[in-house]
């Protein structure tokens, strides 16, 4: 307890132990990552180009891949690339389908 910060020790101050503490640290705060990287691997999913220029559009799913992996959440390359061709749209059906050949 005399290292914890004030706004955890109310949430632990009931455990008997260290590891119950762990596992109360734990459940509150895993199921917020595990929610956020849900968020962030539906925003992925659902991306678009629209009138993006491609450089801007791969930025964004960097960043966004780049998010999920911190929270120890990581997109294969493969999905990745799935992801990034099926958001490039239609202009770019001649390059996306070898792509996807492979």
């Amino acid at each position: 307890m005399a290292f914890t910060t004030p706004t955890i020790t109310p949430f632990i101050s009931t455990a008997k132990t260290s590891k119950d503490a762990w596992l109360k640290l734990h459940t509150m705060y895993a199921s917020k990552s595990r929610t956020r990287a849900l968020q962030l691997k539906v925003e992925l999913m659902l991306i678009k180009r629209e009138n993006k220029t491609v450089q801007e559009y791969l930025h964004t799913v960097k960043t966004l891949a780049d998010e999920i992996a911190l929270i120890d959440h990581p997109i294969s390359a493969n999905d990745l690339t799935l992801y990034i061709l099926n958001g490039l749209g239609p202009d770019f059906r001649e390059v996306a389908a070898p792509i996807r050949a492979r």
